[in-house]
């Protein structure tokens, strides 16, 4: 496993950069953690919750994430450090997981995350309504394709 570090960073394993990304996660991975109800189709009410508007991993629509996690820890300061272009990293315990690119800046209303209709840019297996899953970001690409 190739490893490498950044200046006033934390070691990162090339295999946690996602798809041709070589820069160290803009969001790290921590014990914050979410369930998925990615069917539900509406922002979540409770902490701790993913949905999809139109329930479709491949083309969610829009996807909501609450701002406090499952422990009921507050989730804010990391996700004020997402922009246009970064990537969203949701992944389960068994290594399913998905990303999105987004295509706008992500917006916070006080108790959720919405992404306005972010790219499905990778998958590695379908996550599962009701499994829990750690949620980690990526910066945009310093040279995009």
């Amino acid at each position: 496993m190739t490893e490498w570090s950044w200046p006033n960073q934390q070691v990162v394993r090339a295999d946690e950069s996602g798809p041709g990304i070589d820069t160290p996660p803009l969001i790290e991975a921590g014990e914050a953690r979410w369930m998925l109800a990615g069917s539900d189709m509406a922002p979540p009410t409770t902490h701790g919750r993913v949905t999809f508007a139109t329930g479709d991993q491949a083309n969610p629509g829009t996807i909501w994430i609450t701002l406090v996690d499952l422990e009921g820890a507050d989730q804010t300061e990391r996700a004020l450090r997402l922009t246009i272009g970064s990537v969203i990293h949701l992944e389960n315990d068994s290594g399913s997981w998905q990303e999105y690119v987004c295509r706008e800046t992500p917006t916070l209303d006080g108790t959720l995350l919405t992404l306005v209709d972010p790219i499905h840019w990778n998958t590695n297996g379908l996550l599962v309504d009701g499994e829990e899953i750690a949620l980690t970001g990526h910066p945009p690409e310093i040279n995009p394709l």
